[in-house]
């Protein structure tokens, strides 16, 4: 079987999409649970979960540690905390849902992957 293209998002650890006529192939050393063949007529969904902040949950941390950090001295103690959700490639197959982090990722690299995926779905 000839690949058509490859994308490499990552090098390490790896995380590469390789493109065939009918199907691509993910290799991911990070996530073995990802690796496989998976068929474009199979593709459900394709897109990207931006990294977003989490404004409440970031706000609720703070005000509990107000109340937990405050040391025997009376000083209050607060580790720097912001909950995120962090940016993920989101891949919806009949039968599978693969939630793969992009963190290190060409960001350029993976739209244009998606996209890619987006014009071979049916």
């Amino acid at each position: 079987m000839v690949s058509l293209e490859s994308y490499i998002l990552r090098s390490d650890p790896l995380l590469e999409f390789i493109l065939y006529q009918d199907n691509f192939k993910i290799i991911s050393a990070y996530n073995g649970n990802h690796n496989g063949n998976y068929n474009y007529n199979d593709l459900i969904k394709v897109y990207i979960i931006e990294e977003e902040k989490k404004i409440l949950s970031s706000i609720l941390s703070f005000v509990f540690s107000i109340f937990t950090s405050i040391s025997s001295s009376g000083e209050i103690i607060f580790n720097d905390g912001v909950y995120k959700t962090r940016k993920r490639l989101v891949i919806k197959i009949k039968n599978k849902h693969l939630d793969i982090l992009l963190t290190n990722c060409d960001i350029d690299n993976t739209k244009n992957l998606v996209n890619y995926l987006k014009h071979k779905q049916n």
